[in-house]
């Protein structure tokens, strides 16, 4: 993993897999915007701050996936520092057996989903992130609700950079993945649109590199979504069950999940969007002997 990179006056990130954000405090901190995946990210944000002369100050969590929020633990212990998240992610954060508990229709889950992948280890939530502003260690953070990825996501500002998070991904992720995972499809489109309008120099993704045109990135945010609602509308014909529809959404997009976790985060992604073009009168759900059935209105 490279070391820290400035975006802004006091915007640093880690760049990775989930790229991690700093934001450097007066007294020679930094406020930590999301923490990776695991330990391994949380020695990586250690050795990186002690090579900048930084100390953790606090730990500021977008939303509640495991790859947000999985080096909480070790930084924690490390340094004992607050935590800082949105409501609703907070219980996820603190209780991370949820998020493989409701990818499996509320039941225990199979081991499979109970991976660091799905699955952090615990995190204290120290204060709940509510209002538009947020004072921590002497700077002030803007607090943009970005809701759709997840239910209380929350991209940070700071000066003249927009932490993204999940709100927005990168070209790269676009492609390798088809499909940006969503809770909500009408409110992340909102949330697309709602960054759009913010007039930030810097955009960072959690997922992909910085950018300044925030406009091309979000057309490309919004290409990948019409293309997925497009696939799933046409896989509702003839009408298919939920695992039916899945199976030929795979196959319009050519993304076949890798194992097990992914199987299910692109499920519940399926059901995400059949739950928006039932909303819109577009879809249908009906039992036909003892089976859902998912269809296109006639």
């Amino acid at each position: 993993m490279a070391g820290l990179l400035d975006i802004g006056p006091r915007a640093l990130y880690l760049p990775g897999h989930v790229n991690v954000g700093l934001v450097r405090t007066p007294d020679e901190g930094a406020i930590l915007i999301d923490t990776g995946q695991d330990k391994d990210y949380g020695r990586a944000i250690r050795k990186a701050c002690k090579a900048a002369g930084l100390t953790p100050r606090a730990i500021v969590n977008t939303h509640s996936h495991a790859d947000h929020y999985g080096g909480n633990d070790y930084l924690v212990r490390q340094f004992a520092v607050p935590v800082y998240a949105p409501p609703f992610e907070a219980a996820i954060i603190q209780n991370p057996f949820l998020e493989p508990m409701y990818l499996f229709a509320g039941a225990k889950p199979l081991p499979a989903l109970t991976g660091k992948w799905l699955m952090g280890k615990p995190s204290p939530v120290d204060v709940l992130l509510e209002g538009e502003t947020v004072e921590i260690a002497d700077v002030t953070l803007r607090l943009h609700p970005t809701p759709g990825h997840s239910p209380r996501h929350l991209a940070i500002g700071v000066d003249d950079v927009l932490y993204c998070a999940d709100a927005l991904f990168g070209p790269a992720t676009l492609e390798k993945y088809g499909a940006p995972f969503t809770h909500d499809v009408g409110q992340q489109i909102a949330s697309i649109a709602a960054v759009r309008k913010t007039d930030y120099r810097v955009y960072l993704p959690a997922h992909g590199d910085p950018v300044e045109d925030v406009n091309t990135l979000a057309d490309a945010n919004l290409a990948a979504i019409t293309q997925t609602l497009e696939a799933v509308h046409q896989a509702l014909d003839p009408p298919a069950s939920t695992s039916s529809v899945v199976h030929r959404v795979v196959g319009i997009l050519d993304c076949p999940p890798a194992g097990l976790p992914q199987y299910f985060l692109f499920q519940s992604l399926v059901l995400a969007y059949l739950s928006y073009l039932t909303e819109r009168g577009k879809a249908t759900a009906h039992i036909v002997n003892g089976e859902l059935l998912w269809q296109q209105p006639s």
